[in-house]
């Protein structure tokens, strides 16, 4: 899949119907990627089913079947709060968009995704330099190289690999070394 692609997608923009197509199949790529790996195949099967709307449908009283379904639907659930928020909408305002779009959703689904990261205003943003950041901080802008790629999203949370890739992208002069971050 071409980067053009996954960057629009990010960004919210409409694809063409044959980039619709291809990045439609990208969970049971992920799917068939996973599934056999030793104890993955819960994993795949909640990817693979990530779009689709849960249904209760074989044998109710199947505990690992209902507790993939679980995970599919919060997978679905977290990914429509992911591109809602990078849409621009706070993250209280996507959880009651979520509400509204899935009725019989747990209350207690929405309030966690929207506690799990502090708002904006709770949080002290600022510049650094790439050796200044650490563990922890989130990074508050996208990080693009001179040509464009996308090496981290905004929000992404600063780890060790990310820093020794930033760092090493910094060395090579593909970014700049100030980077906007946020510190709950």
């Amino acid at each position: 899949m071409a980067v053009e692609t996954i960057d629009a997608v990010y960004a919210g923009h409409p694809l063409a119907p044959k980039e619709q197509a291809l990045y439609d199949t990208h969970p049971n790529v992920t799917c068939d990627l996973l599934k056999n790996i030793p104890r993955m195949d819960a994993i795949a099967w909640m990817i693979a089913h990530q779009n689709q709307p849960t249904t209760v449908d074989g044998d109710i009283s199947d505990q690992d079947m209902a507790e993939m379904r679980m995970g599919a639907e919060l997978l679905r659930i977290a990914l429509g709060f992911d591109s809602l928020v990078r849409q621009g909408r706070s993250r209280t305002e996507a959880a009651h968009t979520l509400g509204r779009l899935h009725k019989g959703l747990d209350s207690r689904i929405l309030m966690a995704l929207v506690e799990v990261e502090p708002e904006a205003r709770e949080k002290k943003v600022r510049t650094c330099r790439i050796e200044e950041i650490a563990p922890g901080m989130v990074i508050d802008q996208d990080i693009r190289t001179e040509s464009g790629l996308l090496i981290t999203a905004r929000n992404q949370e600063v780890t060790s690999p990310l820093i020794l890739k930033l760092k090493n992208y910094y060395e090579k002069g593909a970014i700049a070394g100030d980077i906007v971050v946020s510190v709950p």
